[in-house]
């Protein structure tokens, strides 16, 4: 598999990266347009199936270059250790998202990145997601019942189909 070296590294940089952190990478930097520059304020993002190798890898780029406050979920508490590698919190999926959110004193979310997607997981994330807030999805093909739920998030100013 051939990727485009991300712009802002040295060669020597960039071939240190797995594939995986160039996921991870071109999610936050290029889907989400984040910068390397540290906000005024902290905005926060949330993971949506972090328990793997991109997750991980978005988790720990977001908290510590993007300096956003981490939330990851996990569904599987094997999974737990990856999920929690730099997350501030962690949130189980099946439980109910806000009211989990609203124990760690966050209201709404600024981003959304889904690793992992079911209807259920649509529907909340539309939920929590900011008025100004940005969702990115990386999945397989949606059934039509899932585009129904991603067109909850069209309250969305990136939202592309």
């Amino acid at each position: 598999m051939i990727n485009p070296m991300p712009s802002g590294l040295s060669y020597e940089q960039a071939a240190a990266l797995p594939l995986s952190s160039i996921t991870a990478r071109e999610i936050l930097f290029n889907s989400l347009r984040l910068h390397f520059v540290p906000p005024t304020h902290q905005k926060s993002i949330q993971t949506i199936g972090a328990g793997g190798i991109v997750g991980a890898m978005l988790t720990q780029l977001a908290a510590k270059v993007a300096n956003l406050k981490v939330i990851t979920t996990a569904s599987r508490p094997e999974n737990d250790q990856w999920a929690c590698s730099g997350a501030h919190h962690v949130i189980y999926p099946r439980a109910d998202w806000r009211e989990q959110l609203n124990k760690i004193n966050v209201r709404l979310v600024d981003y959304i990145t889904s690793l992992a997607v079911s209807e259920e997981h649509l529907a909340k994330s539309a939920d929590i997601l900011s008025p100004q807030g940005t969702f990115c999805l990386i999945a397989q093909p949606l059934t039509t019942q899932q585009k129904q739920h991603l067109g909850s998030l069209r309250k969305v100013d990136s939202y592309k189909q």
